[in-house]
């Protein structure tokens, strides 16, 4: 039912125990809202990322809460007003404003495998095949450490202490060797990294120690033996996460404090936390922690630091330049415009975006009656969903602690899992998996108001077209009934328009022996004559073409999926020739050489989406024989001998001249029935940018009607 034409899934995730129930996989401090990020970035569905869901709808809310109830944790974060500073992130969490969409993607695909990024660790050293960095800042709610007395070799790796370690399954450890700074391993068993870890508690003074994130054992049989001295080990409160960008090539011996390091930039930072303990967080009971110096901090945000209610998940996370997708003007109900319902025109982005329909002129909002969100003690930083034993309040958004209530008096805040959303990461490197199955359930909500059928060539005297008849006890209004041209108008389900125009007859008195073309266009979608797929030309003034390409991707026509349109052939041409295109102005078309170090050269053309998405269909050859890892984005020499060759059915001659070069133009338009090249950025040159519909793995196949039939008629 999603508006991007993909197909979404929903679940209320929980977060996982043991089969026996006697240990937590996630205990209370571990379910909180970063905990929860972690978790849904490692989960998939049918190749679908997960992710914390975001809402846009009143139809995806329906969804979720019919399908996926439970008291769990949202995609919503209250951010800051620009998102551009270390400032803003470590006040608020969430992601930075990055330059382009495509840096957006970039970052988003590091974080699908964020537990391989590289620790940052000071004094140490990284080249250029690191190209992220992981740093986390760590909370403790005690100040004092237990010496670590012994580690086996086994798997898992056990850990017995010298005293009562006074831990739980699932706790943050770090450990550390005292004996200096920033030691990178333990004494003797070289092998075994200082740092972060779960554990397993085994008995009051021995643990096993997992993974931090894929929480996998440690196997410690081939291991060194340890040498028991000064390595010691800190219980943490809670960790947040932050993800550096690392912008030059190699950066050596460095700072501590990734935030003092020149030569990469903070782009995510988890939210504040809230300490989990005995005693609900109101008044002065506030957010007592120490930090890694072991100083006293209190994490408290006020209403004005961090305003604006933002989706910072999914799709809607990089809308923007990245800083996520406003829903709420403030902080709390409280303020002006309210938080909850107060009336406001949205300026950042403005108008309704991909994926959303806004509920009476705003964004949709589903807060708990008109007193939520509320911000208590300056620490409600995220969104949950209210279970249903919050009775007539259920199922609607809450906004909460960065923690897991665990005290007696207030159970009924508990988290104990997420609320997950799966697709519309397409555009983003999801592979495009489609269930044919949920098409054809959706073709019964897919609305559409108008048709025509007409006999496009060859019409003839007494050559007719015949509606079906009972057409207006479908709530459709037909007029050129019994002519060459029929018009359906009404709204109506895709499936009622489809089986009205299947049902149209064909008439001729036979006086002239010739063959007729009946064509059919519906709505603003229309397929061209000689073409296989239909087409339209939406509106594309002031759209990048990171935003064309995205928003075609959320265009579907009676469950066949839209993309920005490619073109291999001039019969493409032709047919987007028909689309109307002013003769001085351009239109977005698929096609991108953009360098992806690594993955692509510059000069390597390709499809960014639709069925032939990562297609190579044109090659600038560069003038370089360094190795694609390590080759620069910025060659502009190719060579003399066949400087550029086709690949596959790509025609040449949907070229204009001089197009393409090795420059910075990596995107395509549409120009007076050829093919140019240009940079990214939203143009008044470009009016428009071209979807296509089709071709698509799980389409819904009933709906491509054989829309050019040639009915060859004998005298």
């Amino acid at each position: 039912k999603h508006r991007d034409g993909y197909n979404h899934f929903y679940e209320f995730y929980q977060f996982p125990a043991r089969a026996s129930g006697t240990q937590n996989l996630y205990n209370n401090k571990n379910r909180r809202m970063n905990e929860a990020f972690s978790l849904s970035r490692q989960l998939a569905y049918f190749g679908k990322t997960g992710y914390l869901a975001t809402v846009t709808s009143e139809i995806e809310n329906d969804i979720i809460t019919e399908k996926a109830i439970g008291n769990g944790w949202m995609g919503g974060l209250a951010g800051s007003s620009n998102q551009n500073s270390d400032a803003n992130l470590n006040k608020c969490g969430g992601f930075r404003q990055r330059d382009n969409v495509a840096q957006s993607t970039s970052d988003f695909r590091a974080l699908k495998d964020f537990e391989n990024i590289t620790m940052y660790r000071g004094g140490q050293s990284y080249g250029s095949n690191v190209n992220y960095l992981r740093n986390i800042v760590e909370k403790y709610s005690v100040t004092s450490s237990k010496t670590i007395a012994s580690i086996s070799k086994a798997n898992p790796a056990v850990i017995t202490t010298s005293s009562n370690h006074g831990l739980e399954d699932d706790d943050i450890v770090k450990i550390a060797d005292i004996d200096s700074n920033n030691q990178m391993n333990v004494d003797g068993m070289t092998q075994l990294d200082t740092g972060f870890y779960r554990v397993r508690v085994v008995s009051n003074n021995t643990f096993s120690l997992v993974d931090l994130d894929t929480r996998e054992n440690i196997n410690s049989a081939a291991f060194s033996d340890y040498t028991a001295s000064s390595t010691q080990l800190w219980e943490l409160e809670g960790i947040q996460n932050e993800f550096y960008r690392k912008e030059t090539t190699n950066i050596n011996n460095v700072n501590n404090n990734p935030q003092s390091q020149s030569g990469i930039e903070l782009f995510y930072k988890d939210p504040k936390i809230a300490k989990s303990n005995s005693q609900p967080i109101t008044g002065n009971k506030t957010k007592l922690f120490f930090n890694a110096s072991l100083s006293s901090v209190t994490d408290t945000v006020s209403d004005t630091e961090c305003p604006v209610w933002r989706w910072m998940t999914g799709p809607e996370s990089m809308i923007w330049n990245g800083r996520g997708l406003a829903f709420a003007p403030t902080r709390k109900a409280s303020n002006s415009p309210s938080a909850n319902n107060g009336t406001w025109t949205r300026s950042n982005p403005s108008g309704q975006q991909i994926g959303e329909v806004f509920k009476d002129g705003m964004p949709f909002r589903n807060w708990n009656g008109t007193g939520e969100p509320n911000n208590v003690a300056g620490t409600e930083h995220g969104i949950h969903l209210l279970g249903t034993h919050f009775g007539d309040n259920a199922l609607t958004w809450n906004d909460l602690h960065n923690w897991n209530a665990s005290y007696s008096d207030n159970s009924n805040y508990s988290i104990r899992g997420l609320i997950v959303e799966y697709g519309g990461l397409e555009s983003a490197g999801d592979p495009i998996t489609r269930i044919a199955a949920k098409r054809i359930i959706n073709l019964f909500d897919r609305r559409i108001t108008k048709a025509t059928i007409t006999i496009s060539s060859g019409a003839q005297a007494g050559d007719t077209l015949t509606a079906p008849s009972d057409i207006s006890d479908l709530g459709l209004t037909v007029t050129g009934d019994d002519t060459n041209a029929i018009t359906f108008t009404g709204e109506g389900s895709c499936k009622i328009y489809l089986d009205q125009i299947k049902g149209i007859t064909f008439e001729h008195t036979g006086a002239t022996e010739g063959v007729r073309q009946i064509s059919v266009a519906i709505g603003d979608v229309k397929k061209p004559t000689g073409s296989d797929h239909y087409f339209k030309k939406a509106d594309g003034s002031n759209v990048s073409y990171q935003q064309a390409d995205y928003q075609a991707s959320y265009s579907n026509l009676c469950g066949l999926q839209g993309y920005l349109a490619n073109v291999t052939t001039a019969a493409d041409l032709t047919a987007i020739s028909t689309l109307g295109i002013a003769d001085d102005k351009e239109a977005w078309i698929n096609g991108t050489d953009e360098c992806q170090g690594g993955i692509y050269r510059a000069g390597f053309w390709r499809y960014s989406s639709g069925p032939w998405k990562d297609k190579e269909f044109w090659r600038l050859r560069i003038d370089s024989s360094v190795d694609i890892d390590s080759l620069p984005c910025n060659l502009a020499d190719i060579r003399s001998s066949e400087p550029s060759v086709r690949v596959g059915s790509f025609e040449t001659a949907n070229w204009i001249s001089n197009h393409p070069a090795a420059n910075n133009n990596d995107y395509l338009t549409y120009a007076n029935s050829k093919i140019k090249t240009r940079s990214s950025a939203a143009s008044p040159d470009v009016e428009a940018y071209i979807v296509r519909y089709g071709g698509s793995a799980g389409d819904f196949t009933g709906a491509d009607i054989e829309e050019v039939n040639d009915i060859n008629v004998l005298a």
